[in-house]
């Protein structure tokens, strides 16, 4: 956890990015990987990902990427704030995804001056748009239970199902 960081759902752009920025500086890597709290990675399909599937690059940004989604404006990822079109940027599901060293240093760089809507996902579509990066569009990286990607075995990241216990 990140000192000063307050856990709100409505929050969680400011948290992404202040991750993002306590990564630049204190983390050296080539991907940075971003996954909801109850997401679990498969490891050995990710890697394989990385090293044989994807040339490496700047400015790549791998997730399961929406096109031209349209803004909520009703339930849980109502965003009242967006005024740049009528649909929101390139951005990956928050579910999990992949950033390269140089994008995660923009951020980083700039935090003082992105702006932050109400979903993190769409905030980053909206930061990084200028930079003309790569999108590399992964349907194994889902929400757990979604159909768009037929082989489970393949998967790289999935939300997995919360258990509630009860107690008598």
């Amino acid at each position: 956890m990140l000192d000063g960081v307050e856990e709100v759902y409505t929050k969680l752009s400011r948290k992404v990015l202040q991750a993002f920025t306590w990564a630049d500086k204190h983390i050296d890597a080539v991907y940075y990987l971003k996954t909801d709290d109850d997401s679990y990675v498969v490891i050995d399909n990710l890697y394989q990902v990385l090293t044989n599937e994807i040339k490496a690059s700047n400015k790549l940004l791998l997730g399961n990427v929406y096109h031209l989604s349209v803004p909520h404006t009703i339930g849980k990822w109502a965003e009242f704030g967006w005024f740049l079109c009528n649909h929101y940027l390139d951005f990956p599901t928050g579910v999990g995804y992949i950033l390269t060293q140089d994008i995660v240093k923009y951020l980083s760089y700039n935090s003082d001056k992105l702006m932050h809507y109400n979903n993190e996902d769409t905030s980053l579509g909206s930061w990084v748009a200028p930079l003309n990066i790569k999108y590399v569009h992964d349907e194994r990286i889902v929400p757990f239970g979604s159909n768009t990607c037929c082989n489970l075995q393949s998967r790289m990241c999935v939300e997995q199902v919360r258990r509630y216990l009860t107690t008598n």
